[in-house]
């Protein structure tokens, strides 16, 4: 099957940082968005994310998305539902939209690297973003 489609490519570099708010559970962390007004692609919503030391995204979740990511250097825990486990260089998740989860950085010297992507939808505010209280 083929795609009419245009083929997109830009490098990540030229991408304005988003700006995430603490208040909403970026908690110091640096992300760069491709959604659809980027890509022209309104079926997926790429990022690329570093967590230096201390960085975490909170509870959280996607409630039209399946969010991907895959660590491409450092470790730290990330977490789903009410459990956590570490992650590492190498490491792919996949997070079912709906569900809560979670990651943060638990080096004290070095940054972890993300790749991912929400599916399915065009943009993080389609996704259905919402932060989730420790509470919840």
């Amino acid at each position: 099957m083929t795609s009419d489609r245009p083929l997109f490519h830009r490098n990540v570099a030229s991408i304005d940082f988003a700006r995430v708010q603490r208040d909403q559970g970026w908690v110091d962390l640096n992300i760069k968005f491709v959604p659809e007004a980027i890509s022209g692609f309104n079926d997926v919503c790429l990022f690329r994310a570093t967590f230096p030391p201390g960085s975490a995204h909170q509870r959280h979740i996607h409630a039209n998305a399946v969010e991907f990511f895959y660590i491409i250097s450092g470790r730290g825990m990330s977490g789903f539902g009410e459990n956590e486990h570490e992650v590492t260089a190498g490491d792919v998740e996949m997070v079912e939209k709906g569900s809560v989860h979670w990651l943060r950085n638990i080096s004290d010297d070095e940054p972890i690297e993300v790749l991912g992507g929400y599916l399915a939808v065009a943009s993080l505010e389609e996704a259905g973003y919402e932060p989730v209280s420790a509470e919840s």
